[in-house]
């Protein structure tokens, strides 16, 4: 018989094979190794190790099993311990990616916030600019009517100099 990454002989006599049901409609589990409408992958696994430690328990009454079965049975158990810990890690690198989004939304809001600042500065400066543009012109203004009345004093007092001399 052939599996997707072995061969299993069954000429050589019977062959025990578990099948765990992971699907959410599973009679046998009850859909308790899902949250939310997903499968919860860390107590998959721990049901899957519980199931294996069962197994050994049971067996230790039987006859001997196979090295070869023992072999792949242990190569079994530690490949779902060690998909346990990668899930774990993944679940772990998720939390923290959800942290960094969060994180870079905080930083995004703060960034607009302070173009926003930024604009009203720039748009401050420009009106000051404006004013102090015209408070010049003003003066530039003031300056001309002042030497304008100072000349035209000086006619008046050289009129007036002038008439009472006379």
């Amino acid at each position: 018989m052939q599996l997707r990454t072995q061969h299993i002989d069954l000429s050589r006599g019977p062959v025990l094979m578990g099948i765990v049901n992971l699907t959410p409609d599973s009679f046998s589990d009850g859909a308790h190794l899902y949250r939310g409408g997903r499968l919860d992958v860390s107590a998959a696994v721990d049901f899957a190790l519980q199931l294996a430690e069962e197994e050994e328990a049971t067996r230790k009454d039987r006859d001997a099993v196979s090295q070869e079965f023992e072999a792949l049975s242990a190569k079994y158990v530690a490949m779902l311990k060690e998909k346990k810990q990668m899930h774990n890690e993944i679940e772990i690198l998720r939390q923290e990616l959800i942290e960094l989004q969060q994180a870079n939304a905080k930083l995004h809001s703060l960034k607009e916030i302070l173009q926003r600042e930024n604009n009203k500065l720039r748009e401050d400066k420009f009106i000051w600019g404006q004013e102090r543009d015209l408070l010049s012109d003003e003066n530039e203004t003031l300056s001309k009517e002042r030497a304008r009345l100072k000349t035209d004093l000086d006619e008046l007092t050289s009129l007036l100099e002038a008439a009472t001399a006379e």
